[in-house]
């Protein structure tokens, strides 16, 4: 039965997986990435991806862990990943440092660790810098339900290793040191392919694992925040007449069933739901863009409690006092020089409609 086209993150759980399973050859005779992984998952998948990316001798990293105990586990384990889940407190936080200590250090001395360590997250952390961490980030169609684990599985035959050591050497000229890893990594999935009929799509993965390097810089990028962020807003809003607006604090019980989708105000402040946000941004960005929220943040667009979030209050239909956790943005700082306020455009629309 032939496979269905695969969609992005098919090919991003394929070359994140191809890395793991395929980590013992390729750590000898392929470069490996030059940075740990760190990847960025919509709210309620980590679970999902832990189990895709786990097999049964798959160690779970605790925070708990010093240096040396964080090192024994690395050259001890005979798996495909140590899977760390990042949580935003300060044992997190400290934990991420270490791990890039332990990567450094393992790759200075020439040590062979056991698995690959790679950190799963739903937030991006707030005040570390993820620069030294090789960023994937998974948009809100990411399920896991249609990956299939069979395209990862190492080639049984070994007349296939002389077959991807050629593709391997044919696709990497003028190749980055972390381009080269990601299509050393494709290449092993290249007998999956030819066996079920995908040649033709074989290409396609190639480009995404170049185009999965490009994403990782563009997440570091440092452009100011304001002069990209905010016409980007004003244009998403024009482009789909954008008009669900809510004013606080009385909310009305259509609204609070689909909170998630609405943007709420008061005389200070806009209220954004996170992932909202994340689909906002990449109509306009084309992929989440990393630091953003932390540059949104230093520039004072952004105004947060703690993380990234704030607590928005307001009364539900039965008077009730509710809090949700929401992004929070100054409603000057979103108003674009000689144009009408955001909230004020989208009422607009409102009434146009």
């Amino acid at each position: 039965m032939p496979y269905k086209r695969f969609i992005d993150s098919d090919y991003t759980l394929q070359i994140l997986l191809s890395m793991g399973i395929n980590y013992p050859v390729l750590k000898d005779i392929y470069p490996v990435l030059s940075k740990p992984l760190f990847v960025i998952l919509p709210s309620g998948s980590v679970e999902v991806a832990i189990n895709i990316l786990a097999d049964k001798d798959t160690p779970k990293l605790s925070s708990n862990l010093n240096f040396k105990g964080l090192n024994e586990v690395l050259n001890s384990v005979n798996s495909d990943f140590a899977v760390y889940h990042f949580m935003q407190t300060k044992k997190g936080i400290d934990f991420l440092e270490l791990i890039l200590n332990a990567v450094v250090t393992g790759s200075q001395d020439s040590n062979n660790f056991g698995a690959l360590p790679v950190v799963v997250s739903e937030n991006i952390p707030f005040s570390f810098d993820l620069n030294n961490f090789f960023v994937i980030f998974f948009d809100d169609k990411f399920t896991g339900s249609s990956f299939n684990r069979m395209a990862v599985v190492p080639p049984e035959s070994e007349n296939d290793l002389p077959v991807i050591l050629d593709k391997f050497h044919h696709v990497t000229e003028d190749s980055t040191h972390d381009e080269k890893a990601l299509l050393a990594a494709a290449c092993f999935l290249y007998p999956f392919y030819r066996d079920n009929g995908l040649e033709q799509e074989f290409p396609a993965l190639l480009d995404f694992a170049k185009k999965l390097v490009e994403l990782d810089e563009d997440n570091h990028g440092t452009e100011n925040a304001y002069d990209f962020f905010v016409p980007g807003l004003y244009q998403w809003q024009r482009e789909t007449s954008f008009n669900a607006v809510c004013e606080l604090p009385n909310i009305g019980i259509e609204t609070e069933k689909h909170l998630n989708d609405y943007i709420f105000f008061n005389s200070k402040y806009i209220y954004i739901n996170e992932n909202f946000f994340k689909k906002i941004i990449s109509s306009f960005l084309g992929t989440s863009h990393l630091p953003l929220m932390k540059a949104l943040a230093s520039e004072g667009i952004l105004c947060p409690d703690s993380t990234y979030t704030a607590k928005m209050s307001y009364y539900n239909i039965a008077g009730n006092a509710c809090r949700k956790h929401m992004l929070r943005f100054s409603r000057e700082k979103l108003t674009q020089t000689g144009e009408a306020g955001f909230i004020e455009i989208c009422q607009n629309t409102k009434k146009d409609i």
